[in-house]
């Protein structure tokens, strides 16, 4: 596999210095350090002959994010921008995502961990808290019907695995609950994505919900919060 390639933008020089030294450890790539979104703007070009894959913006750098997305647009391969918090505040992942950043990460994730979700980032997926789905559920739809009247023409299997992806669940959860392996759940997941118009599995999560597919239990987990306070109208359009 490709070494993941990242820039590091932190106000924090003890930050980005432990955060290179941990992403280095972990297999990553840091082709660049800087303190603020400004300072990465000025490093970008569309004729950088070595592109990061991912930009890692830490929180306390993310006022000039929407600025940094779209001179990242502009660029090929174009990067991806992940925010890089210190806890799971609906308000500050949903102002992030809305900015233009692919991902929310918290700061209590392993240097592997962060690698290969970074990894996924860059294949086109979006991530954030899995706890912010189970948000989603209690800000749209708290008493959710088992069964939707229209399931795109999704099979059986395909309904199991979206039901999964909804309450945030990893292929490799899903191949173990399943008893199918991680490369056939991947397999389901293209094939049902492609059914009901989604592109990663956050939006697959947010339709399940809308359209009552999520399984009850989903709405009883600890992780309660008024979503809708927080703008549920700005995560939708955030994943679309």
């Amino acid at each position: 596999m490709n070494s993941l390639s990242v820039m590091l933008v932190d106000p924090s020089a003890l930050s980005r210095a432990g955060l290179r030294s941990l992403l280095i450890g972990a297999g990553a790539r840091v082709l660049g350090v800087v303190a603020s979104a400004e300072e990465a703007k000025g490093l970008l070009s569309p004729d950088l002959v070595r592109v990061p894959d991912v930009l890692l913006v830490d929180v306390a750098a993310s006022k000039d994010l929407p600025a940094l997305a779209a001179c990242s647009r502009v660029m090929h391969p174009q990067p991806r921008i992940v925010v890089l918090g210190p806890d799971q505040e609906p308000s500050r992942i949903l102002d992030a995502l809305v900015a233009g950043a692919d991902g929310y990460l918290t700061k209590d994730l392993s240097a592997a961990a962060l690698v290969e979700t970074l990894r996924l980032v860059v294949l086109g997926e979006k991530v954030l808290p899995a706890s912010l789905v189970c948000m989603i559920a209690d800000g749209t739809c708290p008493d959710l019907p088992p069964v939707a009247a229209d399931t795109k023409g999704l099979s059986p299997r395909e309904l199991e695995i979206l039901r999964h992806v909804a309450e945030g669940d990893s292929n490799k959860v899903i191949g173990n609950r399943l008893g199918i392996s991680e490369a056939t759940v991947k397999v389901h997941l293209k094939s049902l994505l492609r059914k009901i118009g989604a592109t990663n599995r956050t939006q697959a999560a947010v339709w399940a919900f809308d359209n009552g597919l999520a399984r009850a239990e989903a709405a009883d987990r600890p992780a309660r919060s008024a979503v809708a306070g927080h703008g549920i109208e700005r995560l939708r359009a955030a994943v679309s």
